[in-house]
């Protein structure tokens, strides 16, 4: 690939696993989060898609090269593929992540928070919370989250 202005060649790889820090501001909890990505979505990454250029008024080649990462109350993370394969086409998701609950303090990750302390959410966002309650796939049970140093997966992150 060609970047920049002087066109200076740029080297990379495709992602295969992501290590994440994160804090959730609804349940007030740091986590921890492997996120691996298979060899069928990184080939995705690479595939050629013919589509229909409305605006040059012919057709083109995209590539679905996009990761997006979402995270939700709960420990839930999940990746999904998007590019510019085509501006209808719908995002592929290709895994979820394996999350660990960090405690408040804890020298695992860097804390950017003052005193350590998550940022509260909104009033408006804690009626939202307290009308309709934590959705399901956002609580622990449902999600894969460790609770404590004596849980153990069946396949743990190796952070």
């Amino acid at each position: 690939t060609r970047f920049g202005i002087n066109d200076l060649p740029v080297y990379s790889d495709l992602p295969e696993e992501f290590y994440i820090c994160w804090s959730s501001f609804a349940d007030q909890t740091f986590y921890r989060t492997k996120l691996v990505v298979p060899l069928w979505a990184r080939q995705e990454m690479v595939t050629p898609h013919h589509y229909y250029s409305e605006a040059y008024n012919k057709n083109k080649i995209g590539y679905n090269n996009t990761v997006i990462i979402g995270f939700a109350p709960g420990g839930s993370v999940t990746g999904w593929l998007i590019g510019v394969a085509h501006p209808d086409a719908p995002s592929i998701e290709f895994g979820k992540g394996i999350t660990e609950r960090i405690p408040q303090g804890s020298d695992v990750c860097p804390n950017p928070y003052p005193n350590g302390k998550i940022t509260d959410i909104t009033p408006k966002a804690k009626a939202w919370l307290k009308k309709h309650g934590m959705p399901k796939a956002w609580q622990e049970k449902y999600n894969n989250v460790t609770m404590g140093q004596y849980l153990k997966l069946k396949n743990p992150p190796n952070f």
